[in-house]
């Protein structure tokens, strides 16, 4: 086997703060190595580094960094273009920051095509469709002339597996490549990726917290631990035989089955939380509607469970739950009250109410943001606590770090710009903003989709003990 990519002694610093300290890896053709750790262990920096992909104000230091061969030490910026997308492919994490909102589908699949001039372009958009089929999506040619916000989540994602595949490179770089995806899509996505190592010697860097798939899929596993490769196997020794007590921490996390929640059943005399009678939802311009027929009743303090594939129509129904997205009919009911017919200057003072946890955590923050002025802005907006006119700074600061503890973050994180977090981290902000409003409702789209296992347990646990302590209820896609 050839090594596609090689890196020894990979050092990333942010000014005086070490990030990531003597990181080897090697991967090669046919080879699947995966990455895992807790969140924030610098599982996605290490394979931003490996593609010269780090953001602002990050700096990579490595004695041996070479990818198919190229020495890539000190490389420019132009001389990273050549061989990102043509010779190695990269699936971002977040599907939805990383695709462009005014660019269809199709066009951002071919980008790399049309980059590196291969094709007319004709050819370009039937090997973009073609792409987008291989990644599991049921209708390319309607994905491919979609826009990112008429897809699923999971669309998105498969859509973005698509782009870096499309070009056929020898190397992928995947960051959570499966996360958004349902179990079954997921196998499907995985049993092509396996079928590409296998058939075309492809080399496949993948990032994940699901060690169920990486079990599946890799021959080597790195276990990473503040930064630093603490354990290195191949799969079934270190699944087997784990020796690192983070290994074996994370092993033991994953068999974990918390349990989030009660039955939905409303007490006679007592005021649902959130009610939907004879809901439908419709994509604007599609045949049909996206969901039809939803019609439940939740108590306060109580917990619905909605499961379905990817594109069944599970955020197009939050949406709703939301006021965000217009029903085309029946009603949603918030308190007892008409919420879903109300027009937006009616709903704007009661949105803090109910509230979201998103699927995709770092789209909805603005890139620039610090952490604490994301809390703060959403303090500021709950009417239901102290004016925000008669709130000091003082005061704002020490409540957005106990929003903060309160999700399993050191408050120390506040002064980070979102665009820095990993992805578990940004799930918990968004959790930690979610609740800053103390509603009565919290929609939770996926909420702990991008957590690993240990900090899945933690957020459940913590999702309970609120709804316990509060009697929110909850919405749980």
């Amino acid at each position: 086997m050839t090594d596609l990519l090689h890196i020894e002694g990979l050092r990333v610093v942010a000014g005086p703060k070490e990030l990531l300290a003597g990181v080897d890896l090697q991967v090669q053709a046919g080879e699947c190595v995966a990455l895992v750790g807790d969140s924030g262990a610098g599982k996605s920096l290490i394979a931003r580094a490996a593609l010269g992909l780090l953001p602002t104000g990050l700096r990579a230091e490595t004695n041996l960094h070479r990818v198919l061969g190229q020495d890539m030490r000190g490389a420019s910026e132009r001389a990273w273009q050549g061989v990102r997308g043509i010779e190695a492919g990269y699936v971002h994490q977040d599907a939805l920051g990383a695709l462009d909102p005014l660019m269809r589908v199709g066009a951002q699949t071919a980008a790399t095509l049309r980059r590196h001039r291969l094709g007319r372009r004709a050819e370009r958009a039937i090997a973009a469709e073609a792409s987008l089929a291989q990644a599991g999506l049921p209708d390319a040619s309607r994905a491919a002339h979609s826009w990112p916000h008429e897809l699923s989540g999971g669309m998105r994602q498969r859509a973005l597996i698509a782009g870096g595949l499309v070009a056929g490179p020898r190397l992928l770089v995947a960051d959570e490549p499966t996360t958004a995806l349902d179990a079954t899509v997921q196998r499907r996505v995985l049993e092509m990726l396996r079928a590409r190592l296998d058939e075309d010697d492809l080399g496949l860097l993948l990032v994940s917290h699901d060690l169920a798939a990486v079990g599946w899929i890799a021959d080597r596993v790195l276990v990473v631990s503040e930064g630093r490769i603490v354990e290195a196997a191949p799969t079934t020794t270190l699944m087997q035989r784990p020796t690192h007590p983070t290994t074996i921490a994370l092993l033991h996390a994953a068999k974990a089955t918390p349990k989030l929640g009660t039955p939905s059943a409303v007490a006679s005399g007592q005021i649902p939380a959130i009610e939907a009678r004879a809901l439908s939802v419709a994509h604007p311009g599609a045949k049909g509607p996206a969901i039809a027929g939803v019609d439940f009743v939740l108590a306060p303090g109580r917990t619905l469970g909605i499961l379905g594939e990817s594109g069944a129509g599970k955020t197009s129904l939050a949406a709703a739950l939301l006021g965000t997205r217009a029903a085309a009919t029946g009603e949603v009911l918030l308190g007892g009250s008409a919420w879903s017919t109300l027009p937006e200057r009616a709903k704007r003072p009661l949105r803090h109410r109910i509230q979201l946890i998103p699927q995709s955590a770092l789209a909805s923050f603005s890139p620039g943001a610090r952490v604490r002025a994301i809390l703060i802005e959403a303090l500021r907006s709950s009417s239901n606590r102290l004016p925000a006119h008669r709130r000091s700074p003082a005061e704002l600061r020490e409540r957005s770090d106990e929003l903060l503890t309160q999700v399993g973050l050191d408050p120390t994180l506040a002064q980070r710009r979102a665009d820095t977090l990993s992805g578990g981290q940004a799930q918990r902000v968004a959790i930690a903003r979610a609740i800053a409003t103390d509603p009565e409702v919290l929609v939770c789209d996926e909420a702990v989709s991008a957590l690993d296992a240990t900090a899945r347990g933690r957020v459940l646990e913590l999702l309970q003990r609120l709804q316990r302590e509060t009697g929110v209820a909850m919405v749980f896609i």
